[in-house]
């Protein structure tokens, strides 16, 4: 939470206010919604915000975090077990894994018109 706090703290001494950050993971967008809080920026009025892991806290905290769901348990798995055949063969081919997500929309978010 203490890197979101800093990173938008010095966002909000800048010139210009983005209309939306999406943030490494949960608790890094919970400290970004309370420097913006104290710095007088409504979420979602005025800026939306979204987080990564879609832990417990997100339900909860207000406005409730929209986040991104992710397959945790399995890209842990996954991880180790790509991990622990490379450490025994060490001339295994590099692998690429793609995990599926899902966007849980809640109330730090807002749907904004682009004006041109």
């Amino acid at each position: 939470m203490e890197g979101g706090l800093k990173a938008d703290q010095k966002i909000l001494k800048g010139k210009v206010i983005p209309t939306a950050i999406v943030c490494s993971n949960d608790l890094t967008a919970i400290g970004a919604m309370k420097a913006f809080k104290a710095g007088g920026i409504k979420v979602p009025d005025d800026i939306s915000i979204i987080g990564l892991d879609n832990i417990a806290l997100t339900e909860i905290v207000s406005p409730a975090l929209t986040t991104i769901e992710l397959e945790r348990y399995r890209i842990g798995k996954t991880s180790m077990e790509l991990l622990l055949n490379r450490i025994k063969d060490k001339k295994l081919p590099k692998q690429t894994c793609i995990f599926k997500t899902k966007l849980i929309i809640r109330e730090s978010t807002s749907k904004r018109r682009k004006d041109n």
